[in-house]
């Protein structure tokens, strides 16, 4: 099938609102909302992940997340959109950015692949600004109309590459290494420790110093836990944009990159102190995991030892 690509030129810091945003469409992929959400950077979800996706698949759910988006952000207010949803889901796709202010420095294209698939693209054009108008991390939020007959989106912004399923956008594109709690607070140790019951991990946890603990409850026949603390400035974490490779079957990398502004300073790094505290869910197959960190030396954990 030839492939159709559609070009948007985002030339404002919204779009999908006022009178033309309770217009339905018949296009397979429609973009709804454009626009920065720095409000929501501290949501855990968000929190080391550069990208997040979400499914809305009725009304209600949409009007929720619409109100809940004006409550927050009070400097803009996006008119009720209304959906069919007997023929379309709503994607929800967060994604860090370089820079506050440079929204409309992207071209997005749309490319139907096939009868079932279609490629996103977020495409960065050039500054227009002055460099002290970019200064601050940024939130970048989407939302898309998408067809039910799509099932595959690839969802590409600049080098950072993303494939997943409308069926459940928000479930890791693996499951062998799985990132389920993040918490930062102001005091802590650095340290790694890994875990392979359940009776020395909830001993663990009872001894530790944490505000805020994980309620999950651990497949141990599959899983050994990773747990690590590191030490940063407060809110570096939000500027890091977590990734995980698999060099062979049994080693993994955790690669943690922080987001810079493109082609411009660096951020500055706050002078308060945090602890941020890590846990994974590590596939008992895994025997070795390297961690990468920008401005500290490789960590490699031995998970059977």
């Amino acid at each position: 099938m030839k492939k159709i690509t559609i070009i948007i030129l985002l030339v404002i810091g919204f779009s999908g609102c006022g009178s033309n945003a309770t217009k339905k469409s018949n296009q397979v992929v429609k973009n709804l909302v454009t626009m920065e959400a720095n409000s929501l950077f501290n949501e855990e979800k968000l929190y080391l992940h550069a990208k997040y996706f979400e499914k809305i698949d009725n009304q209600e759910a949409l009007d929720i997340f619409i109100s809940d988006l004006n409550y927050r952000r009070n400097d803009t207010n996006i008119s009720r959109i209304e959906v069919d949803f007997s023929k379309y889901n709503v994607l929800i796709y967060y994604t860090k950015y370089n820079a506050r202010n440079q929204i409309d420095e992207y071209r997005e294209e749309i490319t139907i692949e096939s009868n079932n698939s279609v490629k996103i693209e977020q495409i960065f054009t050039g500054h227009t600004k002055e460099e002290n108008e970019y200064f601050g991390e940024a939130l970048q939020l989407r939302l898309y109309q998408i067809d039910k007959t799509i099932e595959y989106v690839e969802m590409v912004h600049e080098t950072e590459i993303s494939k997943i399923s409308m069926d459940d956008p928000s479930k890791p594109s693996q499951d062998r290494v799985v990132n389920f709690f993040v918490h930062t607070q102001g005091y802590g140790e650095e340290m790694i420790e890994v875990f392979d019951d359940n009776n020395s991990y909830q001993i663990f946890l009872d001894e530790q110093n944490i505000t805020q603990k994980p309620t999950k409850e651990i497949d141990f026949e599959r899983y050994r836990v990773l747990y690590r603390v590191v030490m940063g400035g407060y809110g570096d974490i939000s500027k890091i944009a977590e990734t995980i490779r698999f060099s062979k079957g049994t080693e993994a990398e955790i690669i943690d990159r922080y987001i810079h502004p493109k082609s411009m300073y660096g951020s500055v790094s706050s002078p308060a102190l945090s602890y941020d505290f890590l846990i994974y869910l590590i596939d008992r197959k895994i025997e070795l995991i390297r961690i990468y960190d920008e401005y500290k030396e490789i960590i490699e954990v031995n998970m059977s030892e």
